[in-house]
């Protein structure tokens, strides 16, 4: 990867050196600037052997991740209650005395509680008759039980599936907002690369270059710029575009490049807030 970034930068040069000894930078040789950096990007690519993380893997992953945190989870509460308790040997005494009292609830409210074994109440000899139920305990009273028994039979919703691409992109968005900007690069790239045709893939993109900007990955961040304009024209995000890849381009020291992406932000989207900023560094580059 320094590989690849260093050979970016080496381009850019080449080319801001050509545009700095011409005097101003043309439109021609803007675009010629970002077409080449496009051929180096896929002639480094075509030497790489990475492939694209697969959505499959991806939920794999997630979901061993899911099962950890369930077995994680029944661990702590185990190991929290043979603390209370004190040893396994007190947790089995104590399961039993649970285990007896509703025993005695069952025979007390002529219910049947599914509780298994004929154990008898404590302190019953074996064999003993059950109780008869007192003719004073209320007919709510009695049933309550029966209704418990019922409601515990009734088997939970089944879960929703999830959305994978969502959760990836929720998750890579995330790493971003908390500036773990490396992890929503690692986030955005494999979103991109997985999802292509997906709603938020032009989203994905714009933050996958907004990621390279915040680790001053300057050269990557223009082309990934260009792709949101090159591959979505229409989305909300490319004015923003234009204006970070002109500051992208200062950045890297190439000043005509950058006055002339500024410019563009102005012609385009001549009442936008990027129009205004732009304007504001144009200042500043004279």
């Amino acid at each position: 990867m320094k590989m690849r970034g260093m050979r970016r930068v080496v381009a850019l040069c080449l080319v801001g050196s050509l545009l700095s000894l011409a005097g101003c930078a043309s439109r021609s040789t803007v675009d010629a600037m970002i077409t080449h950096m496009k051929e180096q990007d896929r002639k480094i690519a075509s030497l790489s052997n990475m492939q694209p993380a697969q959505a499959d893997t991806w939920a794999q992953v997630q979901q061993l991740r899911e099962e950890m945190s369930s077995v994680q989870g029944q661990i702590d509460n185990f190991n929290h209650t043979t603390k209370n308790v004190g040893s396994l040997e007190e947790l089995a005494a104590k399961v039993d005395r649970h285990d007896q009292a509703l025993r005695m609830l069952e025979t007390l409210f002529a219910t049947d509680l599914r509780l298994g074994g004929n154990a008898a109440p404590q302190g019953a000899a074996p064999g003993a008759p059950a109780p008869q139920v007192s003719p004073a305990v209320p007919a709510a009273v009695a049933a309550a039980p029966v209704a418990a028994a019922a409601a515990a039979q009734t088997p939970a919703p089944a879960a929703q599936p999830k959305d994978v691409a969502k959760a990836l992109y929720d998750t890579a968005m995330g790493n971003y907002n908390s500036r773990n900007f490396r992890a929503a690069l690692t986030g955005f790239t494999d979103f991109v690369s997985t999802y292509p045709k997906h709603s938020l893939t032009g989203n994905a993109q714009f933050w996958k270059a907004e990621s390279h900007f915040a680790l001053g990955q300057y050269s990557n961040a223009a082309l990934d710029y260009q792709a949101v304009i090159d591959s979505y024209p229409k989305h909300s995000k490319v004015a923003a575009c234009y204006l970070k890849q002109g500051l992208s381009f200062q950045k890297m020291g190439q000043k005509d490049a950058a006055k002339m992406r500024l410019q563009d932000v102005i012609n385009k989207f001549p009442k936008s807030p990027e129009a205004s900023r732009a304007r504001q560094q144009l200042q500043s580059l004279k």
